[in-house]
C-alpha cells in the first residue's frame, strides 16, 4: 500500500536527520537523556525544514501536499517539532507524532514554581498556567510571554488517522515492549499516557512500556496488552485530576467487562506528574519502584476508605 511506503519514507528521513548537527535537537534530546541511538531506533528527530523533508520525500516518489489531509503540512512539519514515527504492532511505520519543542508545557510550570507554591502550579491545567502567569505580580514580561504561547500551542498534534492507523487499535512502542517481556520473562506490561513517558522508560532500560496516547484505554488496547506474555498489565495514569479521572472511568469499565488482566499503578512521588518526569528525577530506578500497584477493586476499596476518612475529618 502507498500510503505505508510513504511512512517508510518518512521514517527513513527522520533517522537520517539525526546524523546531522542540528544544535536545538540534540539539546532538546540530551535534556531529556536520549542518547541518539534511542532516538534513531524509535525513528524520533525533527526536519531541516519542511522543504528539505518535501525535496527528500519527492526523491523518493511522493508528493508531500498529496497528504496534506493526513496532517503533513508545514505547521506540523518543521524545525520547532520534534517528530515521532508511528509503528503499528508489526512494527511498521503507519504515522507520526510531532512535539512542541520551543514553547513548552514543562518550562512554564518550571517559571511558575519560582513565584507561587508547587501544588498550586502542578494542579493547573495548561490553559490555567496563562492565568496564574498574569496572577503573579513579580514575573517578567519574557516569561509572561512565553507562558501564554506555551498554552495556545499544542503540546502535540496526532497524525490523522487513516486506513493503516487507528489509535484506538495502536500502541506506540508495542512490538519492542512485547519482544523485552518474552525475552526477560517480564511479569508486568505498563500502559502509559504520552510518548515521552516510554522514551523516558526506555532510557532507564524499562523496555516493557507502551503509550496508549487517548482519553483511555480503549478495546483495542486491551487486546493487544492481552496478546504479549505479560501476566497483568499495568494502566499508569498522570498525577494530576485528568488522570484520577481516566482511573475511575477506567474501574467501572473493569467491573462491566470482568478485566481482571488490568491493574492500577500509582507514582509514590505526588510531585511529579508523569512517567516521563519521574524517570528523569529517578535514573537507573525500575518502573515498579516507582509505583504502587493495585488490583482494580483493592484500588476502588482504597478510594472508598480514604473518602470516608476525607468525611469524617470535615465533620470535625
Amino acid at each position: 500500500m502507498r500510503l505505508r511506503y510513504f511512512f517508510g519514507a518518512f521514517y527513513d528521513y527522520i533517522r537520517q536527520g539525526l546524523e546531522y548537527e542540528d544544535e536545538r535537537t540534540f539539546e532538546y534530546l540530551k535534556r531529556r537523556q536520549i542518547s541518539k541511538p534511542i532516538a534513531k531506533s524509535l525513528g524520533i528527530g525533527t526536519v531541516k525544514s519542511f522543504k528539505d523533508f518535501s525535496t527528500f520525500m519527492k526523491k523518493r516518489g511522493f508528493d508531500v501536499y498529496d497528504y496534506e489531509k493526513i496532517g503533513i503540512h508545514e505547521k506540523n512539519i518543521n524545525e520547532n517539532k520534534l517528530i515521532f514515527i508511528i509503528k503499528d504492532e508489526y512494527d511498521q511505520p503507519c504515522s507520526f507524532a510531532c512535539r512542541e519543542m520551543v514553547y513548552e508545557e514543562t518550562v512554564s510550570r518550571e517559571i511558575l514554581r519560582k513565584y507561587l507554591p508547587h501544588d498550586t502550579v502542578s494542579n493547573s491545567t495548561k490553559k490555567g498556567l496563562q492565568e496564574l502567569a498574569f496572577k503573579v505580580k513579580d514575573i517578567t514580561k519574557e516569561e509572561r510571554i512565553y507562558i501564554t504561547k506555551a498554552s495556545d500551542i499544542p503540546k502535540y498534534v496526532n497524525g490523522t488517522e487513516t486506513i493503516v492507523y487507528k489509535k484506538k487499535d495502536l500502541l506506540y512502542n508495542y512490538k519492542l515492549a512485547k519482544e523485552a517481556i518474552e525475552k526477560y520473562r517480564l511479569q508486568y506490561i505498563y500502559a502509559v499516557e504520552g510518548y515521552t513517558d516510554v522514551v523516558s522508560a526506555i532510557v532507564q532500560k524499562n523496555f516493557n512500556v507502551v503509550s496508549y496516547n487517548s482519553s483511555t484505554l480503549s478495546d483495542g488496547h486491551i487486546k493487544l496488552l492481552k496478546k504479549t506474555k505479560a501476566k497483568k498489565a499495568v494502566f499508569v495514569a498522570d498525577n494530576d485530576a485528568v488522570g484520577k479521572t481516566k482511573i475511575l472511568d477506567l474501574i467501572e469499565r473493569a467491573k462491566a467487562q470482568n478485566l481482571s488482566f488490568l491493574k492500577i499503578g500509582i507514582f509514590k512521588n505526588k510531585n511529579l506528574k508523569d512517567l516521563d518526569d519521574q524517570s528523569r528525577a529517578n535514573p537507573n530506578v525500575k518502573i515498579e519502584d516507582l509505583l504502587e500497584i493495585y488490583d482494580i477493586f483493592e484500588y476502588q476499596a482504597k478510594l472508598l476508605i480514604e473518602e470516608q476518612i476525607e468525611a469524617k475529618n470535615l465533620d470535625l
